[in-house]
Formats: C-alpha cells, sequence, structure tokens
C-alpha cells in the first residue's frame, strides 16, 4: 500500500473513531439530559396555609387492584403509603408493593381484566410472611415469605400504562398457581405474582405527551406500582353531591375511587383548584387530575360490576376533564375525573381526623 493510501486509511480509521465518539457523547448528553428534564424544578415552600377540611379516610392497597387496608395512622413516604411499624409487626403493609402480570404478554394485570381482583385481600402473618386471602370465600391462604423472595427470586420486566417498562421480583409458581386458579379457575404459569424491588421508574419515554401538558409531573412523583403518582385524593364532598346525581339506586362511596386519603367537610369539587397541600407532617403538591376507567363501577365489596355503569355514566355527563381543564382536552379527551393525583415533596406521619391545609396562593 503506497503512503498516499496508507494515510488515508488512517484518517479515515481516526475520523470514523471520532465520529463514534462524539455519537456516544451525543447519545449520553441525550439520556442525561432527558433524566434531568423529569426531575423536579427547585421550588419554595408555601409560608401561608388555609384549612379547608379533615382527613376522613386513610388507605391502602397491597395488592394493585386488590382489596383495601384501612389506617388509622400512615407514613407517607416518596415512593407511596405505608403502615406505621409497631413492636409486635416488623413487616408492614405498603401501597401497591405487590401487583399480578402476564409472562407471556410482558403486561400487568388490573382488575378492569378481572373484577374479581378487588376482593384478593392482604395481611401480615409474621415478621417474614405476607398471607393472601379471598373474601367471603373458604379457599385456602397463599402464604409468601419475603424474605426469600427479596434474597432468591427472579427479576422480571413487564410493562404498565404506555409501555412504561418496570420490574419486579417473581414471587413463585406456587403464588401463580394460587392466583391463576382464582382468576382462570385453572392452572396459568402465565400469571405471575411481582414484589416491588429497589428499580425506580422514570416518566421518560412513556409519559411524555403528560408532560406537556402537566407540567409538575415528575420522576418523584412516581409510586411502586401506582398508576401515575405514589398518592391520589378524593374529596368525599364531591362524592356525595355524585350520588344526588345518580339515578340507578345503588350508592357510592369513596371506595369505589381507590383513593389513598380522603377529605372530609370540603366544598365539593373544591379539589380542582387544589395546589400544595399539608396534613400532618407531611407535604403533597397535586400533579393532575385523576381520569376514571371502567374500574369504578365495581362494587369493592362484592367485585359486581354496576349495571348501568354508574357512576362512570353520571359522571361522564358533569365532570368531563375538557371542561375542568382545557389545556388538557386533546390528550384525555372528555374522560371524567374525580379526585386527583398528587406527589410527596415532604414526608411526614399523617392520622384520620388531622386538618387538611392548601396553599393560599394557586398556580
Amino acid at each position: 500500500m503506497n503512503t498516499y493510501l496508507m494515510h488515508f486509511s488512517y484518517c479515515k480509521t481516526i475520523s470514523s473513531v471520532i465520529m463514534a465518539s462524539a455519537g456516544a457523547l451525543v447519545v449520553g448528553y441525550l439520556y442525561w439530559y432527558r433524566q434531568l428534564q423529569y426531575k423536579r424544578p427547585k421550588y419554595e415552600l408555601p409560608e401561608r396555609w388555609t384549612a379547608i377540611g379533615r382527613v376522613s379516610k386513610l388507605l391502602i392497597y397491597p395488592l394493585k387492584s386488590g382489596y383495601y387496608k384501612e389506617l388509622d395512622c400512615a407514613n407517607c413516604q416518596l415512593r407511596g403509603m405505608e403502615q406505621i411499624p409497631s413492636l409486635s409487626q416488623e413487616y408492614i403493609l405498603r401501597d401497591r408493593n405487590f401487583v399480578l402480570f402476564d409472562k407471556s404478554k410482558e403486561k400487568f394485570i388490573t382488575a378492569k381484566c378481572y373484577e374479581q381482583l378487588v376482593l384478593v385481600e392482604m395481611s401480615v402473618k409474621d415478621e417474614e410472611t405476607v398471607e393472601f386471602n379471598i373474601r367471603h370465600d373458604i379457599t385456602p391462604a397463599l402464604v409468601i415469605n419475603v424474605n426469600k423472595v427479596r434474597s432468591k427470586a427472579q427479576l422480571k420486566s413487564f410493562k404498565m400504562h404506555f409501555n412504561e417498562v418496570v420490574k419486579a421480583f417473581d414471587c413463585g409458581d406456587e403464588a401463580s398457581d394460587w392466583f391463576s386458579m382464582f382468576l382462570l379457575n385453572k392452572t396459568n404459569r402465565n400469571i405471575r405474582l411481582g414484589m416491588c424491588c429497589d428499580y425506580k421508574r422514570t416518566i421518560a419515554n412513556s409519559w411524555d405527551s403528560y408532560t406537556q401538558v402537566y407540567n409538575l409531573l415528575s420522576d418523584e412523583d412516581t409510586g411502586r406500582f401506582s398508576d401515575i403518582t405514589s398518592y391520589m385524593i378524593v374529596n368525599e364532598e364531591s362524592v356525595n353531591d355524585l350520588n344526588t346525581r345518580v339515578t340507578c339506586g345503588e350508592k357510592f362511596t369513596s371506595y369505589h375511587f381507590r383513593p389513598n386519603i380522603v377529605v372530609k367537610n370540603c366544598i365539593p369539587y373544591e379539589e380542582d383548584t387544589w395546589d400544595w397541600m399539608k396534613i400532618g407532617d407531611a407535604i403533597f403538591r397535586v400533579v393532575k387530575p385523576c381520569t376514571r376507567c371502567i374500574a369504578i363501577t365495581f362494587n369493592p365489596e362484592t367485585a359486581v360490576k354496576n349495571p348501568a355503569l354508574e357512576p362512570i355514566r353520571t359522571l361522564r355527563t358533569y365532570r368531563r376533564l375538557g371542561d375542568i381543564d382545557h389545556k388538557a382536552k386533546h390528550l384525555e379527551g372528555h374522560s371524567p375525573v374525580m379526585g386527583v393525583y398528587a406527589g410527596l415533596y415532604h414526608p411526614g406521619c399523617i392520622r384520620t381526623n388531622d386538618i387538611v391545609f392548601v396553599a393560599s396562593q394557586q398556580r
């Protein structure tokens, strides 16, 4: 090879290396920028607060789509609400710490597909084990040793809303058999029970379109396996007003809407204006309205779907998101709204009957 060709080949190689390095830097920068993009911006906590009501109920759902656990007091942590540990109970229940998923479809499973899931309740058996039971049923309990799951289980990936990829510990074949027999009346090893690991969720990619409308939405708001944020708050007076409009004969409660915090003694639908919220030691910020799906038509005590598709049908007549938040109309259409999603800005302990404060200055 003559000197010219050798020089040309050398220059071409160097150019390729530079281009590859530049490409890697660009990709790295874009990744860094996207991660930074969904972090909370700098903020100052409000100084003036106004009392607007009191806490009526505190609720967690240890299994996503499962039966609720009502608490008198709770710890509010970044990833969600949880029980306060006691001397007699080392292991505590956490909100949506377990989830079902379909291994073959790599997709999470909720009550929208299997409404009977709302009857699965979970309790702590001892410091190492939890158990799952079906309400109003004599099926033997499923017992899970959480320490063994943490130490020996494989991590599995699956998708939630908008193809958001999450990870969980697979709780094993015994759990798979128990849940598949309950849901399908046959064994199906594709149905798996997942337990939350240390995997940190990000809204990048999956929730991009939402961040264009809801500019407070950030990675820190996401919970363990909650739909979008770690806290959902319902105004009990709004539910009471809804009941005056529904004509099917069934009365609906805040339990139908699966909140974490229920607030009483407020003005109906006042939650549309809430921004910063303070309860006990904890401080929250409202991220977006909570749009509602078919799941609110399931009776939380019986799993029976309302034949008239209430209360979602009535909500659609006067609580459409497009009428409440015009900038979100193109994103979520006229989905009905009840409640608000919130992220935690300061952890703390909250109790039923605590006074609920909101910041006096709204955004």
